[in-house]
């Protein structure tokens, strides 16, 4: 069980990255800290999106990727961010880390569960981004989950106990609000790059038989998630009925804009597309895998 959010400021953050839920927050998390000295990128490598990505059968590079670290560059922070580690990439709560360092504050990000399994099925098995129907047989996905977690009735309340003892916990589908709600809850001003989506999925789009199998099996992921969105909005509430809401606005108005230099929130519109659309990925600022 984690142990409640300090009300002290932090003096690290360890991310508690669910694979498919955003690796570009990790750039967030750098801007915010004194200590890291490199701003606007994540993490370098496979980590950060060192990596390639499909496109039509081949295989291309962002040119926002680092394929190797700039000169100087420290992806610990000086110890004060663990988020790119080869050792923690990926890895979930850590209750000694936590003991060592109390200072430090956990992070994380959620997604919707039907969409996010879709990514994680990409991920997991990228023949799939080229295949028809056939390639979605479950016998011909091996190794792949469309399960996300072993959520039931007995431990959904201690996995939202746990969710709402973070410091922060933002929502991948409501990217802007995040972004400015966290600048809300630990201070300082986002930079544009926060809103970029540099490492984008090159997402499937599943037939809906293999859509209604992956809501058949998310079924209490889903209801986790709905009681988490509805906590992420009564913390926006919060903001809102403070003294913070004017920066909380102005953040949301200025990162949404379609002329304020980042790209406008496609989250609305990306809710209209029918479920096997919405996961692929648009534009600069589309949704972060």
């Amino acid at each position: 069980m984690l142990t409640p959010r300090r009300a002290a400021p932090p003096t690290g953050f360890r991310f508690l990255h669910i694979p498919k839920t955003g690796t570009s927050f990790i750039i967030t998390l750098r801007n915010q800290l004194d200590a890291c000295k490199h701003k606007d990128m994540s993490c370098t490598g496979a980590a950060g999106g060192g990596v390639g990505r499909y496109e039509h059968g081949q295989i291309v590079y962002s040119s926002m990727f680092f394929e190797k670290a700039p000169a100087g560059y420290d992806p610990y922070c000086g110890g004060n961010l663990v988020a790119c580690q080869s050792q923690t990439y990926h890895k979930f709560y850590d209750k000694q880390f936590q003991a060592n360092n109390p200072s430090f504050a956990y992070v994380t990000l959620i997604r919707e569960p039907v969409s996010h399994t879709i990514s994680m099925a990409g991920w997991k098995c990228p023949s799939l981004r080229e295949s028809r129907e056939a390639g979605w047989r479950l016998t011909e996905l091996p190794r792949t989950s469309l399960r996300l977690t072993k959520l039931n009735e007995v431990n959904l309340t201690t996995a939202l106990n746990n969710l709402l003892k973070l410091d922060f916990f933002g929502v991948t589908d409501r990217w802007t609000e995040s972004i400015c709600l966290f600048h809300a809850t630990f201070g300082g001003e986002p930079r544009p790059s926060q809103f970029l989506n540099v490492r984008p999925g090159d997402n499937p789009s599943p037939p809906a038989w293999v859509v209604e199998r992956i809501r058949a099996n998310t079924v209490w992921d889903r209801r986790l998630y709905a009681v988490g969105a509805a906590a992420f909005q009564c913390r926006v509430d919060a903001v809102l009925a403070s003294d913070r809401a004017a920066s909380y606005t102005a953040c949301v108005q200025k990162h949404s804009a379609k002329d304020a230099g980042t790209p406008a929130e496609p989250h609305a519109a990306r809710e209209q597309l029918p479920l096997s659309q919405r996961d692929a990925p648009l534009a600069r600022g589309g949704p972060l895998p």
